[in-house]
């Protein structure tokens, strides 16, 4: 069984695609923050027909996200696929500058994805586990606007390290990008 870890995964479009993949036989590796609820509801509906491992972690924090990462290791033995879904999403702009929604929608939407990323191309497989990465990002990457600063950037920042990335993994390593 291929295990995928999804950030973000107890609700909206991350619960969505936990239930299809786990449809479709992964086992699924479900990080939440603050939606614990959320997240028990999603596991009970994936543990119909896959197994489920729930994590928490504030991916604003470095430490929780190699803590999530290592929890997700030592639950799965091997993460095969990664998908980046967490995300903060609040309004700002340039005229009334935050420096900590700044650093927080940097640290969830840019770096704790870089982390991931680095600790999961880290894992030895073998030629036939086609292992891969899916960044999901937003439409704002195309279509910039003044009243999301922050998060713009941020996600700006993984469409490009998404470019970036594959060019560095290829051809061990898969990574996309939906927006």
């Amino acid at each position: 069984m291929h295990n995928i870890l999804i950030t973000g995964a107890s609700k909206r479009i991350g619960k969505e695609l936990a239930i299809n993949f786990a449809k479709k036989g992964f086992g699924i590796i479900l990080h939440y923050n603050k939606s614990k609820r959320e997240a028990e509801n999603t596991a009970k509906q994936i543990n119909k027909f896959s197994k489920c491992v729930l994590i928490k972690g504030d991916l604003s924090k470095t430490n929780d996200v190699k803590l999530i990462f290592a929890k997700a290791k030592k639950a799965s033995k091997k993460i095969h696929h990664l998908i980046n879904c967490a995300s903060m999403f609040e309004k700002d702009d340039l005229l009334s500058f935050d420096e900590k929604k700044w650093n927080k929608h940097i640290n969830i939407n840019s770096k704790a994805p870089a982390l991931l990323i680095s600790l999961f191309s880290k894992q030895k497989f073998a030629r036939n586990e086609k292992p891969s990465i899916i960044n999901l990002l937003d439409q704002r990457v195309y279509k910039p606007t003044p009243y999301f600063f922050s998060y713009t950037l941020s996600k700006l920042i993984l469409f490009n390290m998404t470019t970036t990335g594959a060019m560095r993994l290829a051809p061990k390593i898969r990574i996309n990008a939906v927006a």
